[in-house]
């Protein structure tokens, strides 16, 4: 492997760079957070077709106006339900079925009013609420799951030890702000989220109604 000009057996021997202040949260909690919340008695967790008729003569015409009424969430609802009934005849408890589609999203973040520190902000929204509810500051339909920082300001001091005086190039620091965003998407990842993601998640729910939850992701960078 190359860095730089420098030659290395494989990556595990290349020097490593530590990023401190990772903040995050477990992505199973702020799901159940969100569905026991006030605001997910909003959330429409059953997906439907919406049609409307200009005139009494005129044919139906199909409208989408959320998510949680487009044709990519009724389809997968559908095959969730295909998937999940096998679960359910090996004596699985029977319950309502739902999807949360996750709706991720996250955009650079100036934090003084002096100098340049910023970091980038990953918010977690839901498809199951509408847009003109999730659009309202005043709805708080906004999760914080994470915060990707910026890489160290001392990257070249340390850059520079490792490579012998060699500063870190435009590529370089591209890579390893890549890198930086895979390794937090890899700590949201974790064990407990993608064993809900394959089996759902059971929780009693804001309106008292115990469903198993599946989720789909969507994600936005700004």
């Amino acid at each position: 492997m190359n860095c730089e000009g420098v030659n290395h057996g494989n990556e595990n021997d290349c020097p490593k760079l530590t990023v401190p202040n990772v903040h995050h949260r477990s992505l199973v909690d702020a799901i159940k957070s969100a569905l026991t919340d006030e605001s997910a008695r909003q959330f429409h967790y059953t997906p439907f077709k919406q049609f409307w008729k200009p005139s009494d003569n005129a044919p139906a015409e199909r409208v989408i106006t959320d998510l949680f009424n487009s044709d990519a969430f009724y389809d997968e609802h559908t095959k969730v339900m295909k998937r999940l009934l096998t679960v359910e005849e090996a004596n699985q408890p029977r319950i309502e079925t739902a999807i949360a589609a996750m709706m991720l999203w996250s955009d650079s973040t100036h934090l003084a009013n002096f100098g340049n520190t910023s970091l980038w902000p990953i918010y977690l929204y839901f498809g199951n609420l509408s847009k003109y509810t999730r659009a309202k500051p005043t709805s708080c339909a906004a999760h914080h799951v994470a915060y990707i920082p910026s890489l160290p300001a001392n990257l070249q001091t340390q850059y520079m030890k490792a490579f012998a005086d060699t500063t870190a190039s435009k590529d370089t620091i591209s890579h390893l702000k890549r890198e930086l965003m895979h390794a937090v998407w890899l700590a949201l990842l974790d064990a407990d989220f993608m064993h809900a993601y394959e089996h759902g998640i059971v929780i009693k729910c804001v309106d008292g109604i115990t469903r198993r939850i599946c989720y789909g992701l969507r994600y936005g960078l700004g």
